[in-house]
């Protein structure tokens, strides 16, 4: 499946400069991604991509610092948060985001949204991100990169 993106604070030249095999994962595994994107599909894009992610050594639904929050999936010291539902929760991932950072237990987050291009009432967007991104730049320190999946 293509992609866009959104680099917020250089997050693609570390994750290329120092977790070059997670960034491989990522590629690899979105441009594998062969499901119908939107509301209403099953199985969801988030429940496939854990699955794929989890089949390549990523951890599921790991902790973030000393919360009860969690994360989607995470490896090393990067995190992946898969936003395909709700625009409003995209601050609550970004919050999440510079949580771990601030427990040092992250380098870089990865948000996990729909491209522009993709229709649908109420569903995040990688234009959404950037807005958050803009909006609460002087809160969200941590380097996010922004994937859109295209249809």
């Amino acid at each position: 499946m293509d992609f866009s993106e959104f680099d917020y604070r250089f997050a693609k030249l570390i994750l290329k400069e120092c977790y070059p095999e997670i960034t491989a994962d990522v590629i690899d595994i979105i441009k594998s991604l062969n499901i119908p994107l939107g509301r209403g599909h099953r199985p969801t894009p988030s429940t496939v991509l854990q699955r794929l992610f989890s089949e390549k050594g990523w951890n599921i639904e790991r902790p973030v610092g000393g919360t009860n929050l969690n994360f989607d999936c995470a490896k090393d010291k990067v995190a992946m948060e898969i936003e395909t539902t709700d625009p409003a929760d995209l601050v609550n991932d970004l919050l999440k985001f510079q949580i771990a950072d601030l427990w040092n237990e992250i380098d870089v987050g990865i948000l996990v949204v729909y491209d522009d291009s993709v229709k649908g009432d109420n569903i995040p967007h990688v234009r959404d991100v950037k807005n958050k991104l803009d909006t609460f730049s002087a809160i969200i320190r941590v380097p996010v990169w922004a994937i859109g999946l295209k249809q």
